[in-house]
């Protein structure tokens, strides 16, 4: 998960964890992508905000789907429209914050449990 607001990266993980889930945490993009490189067979979802610095989101989901194309990312952001103008019509779930913690999970189960090939697909495009 990469998230440049620390308290938003220690509720996500608490709740990733009790909802099962095991969370990476990387505090912009540049890191999300490095820990995505080093442990990228035992990652499953990238979980990322859309706007960062050092690295926006769309450019670490990008550089991550050319080392592995089937993994499936979900965008989070409080500013759904500067988020969808740095995705450039890119095609990936999102988010919007301020959210419940279930609707997270929620999200998170349902990408997780969708057929691969149908991920990122624009009929998988999901707004919340």
């Amino acid at each position: 998960m990469a998230e440049d607001e620390t308290t938003i990266v220690r509720v996500i993980c608490v709740a990733l964890a009790k909802a099962g889930f095991r969370a990476i945490a990387a505090e912009n993009g540049a890191a999300g992508l490095e820990a995505f490189l080093a442990e990228q067979d035992a990652i499953d979802l990238v979980l990322t905000d859309a706007v960062m610095p050092m690295m926006e989101g769309i450019t670490m989901a990008r550089e991550i789907r050319n080392v592995r194309s089937d993994i499936p990312v979900l965008f989070m952001s409080a500013y759904p429209q500067k988020a969808l103008n740095v995705m450039n019509g890119a095609e990936f779930p999102l988010i919007r914050k301020p959210f419940l913690v279930a609707d997270l999970i929620r999200a998170v189960t349902e990408i997780l449990d969708s057929p691969p090939r149908a991920r990122g697909s624009e009929e998988e495009y999901v707004s919340f």
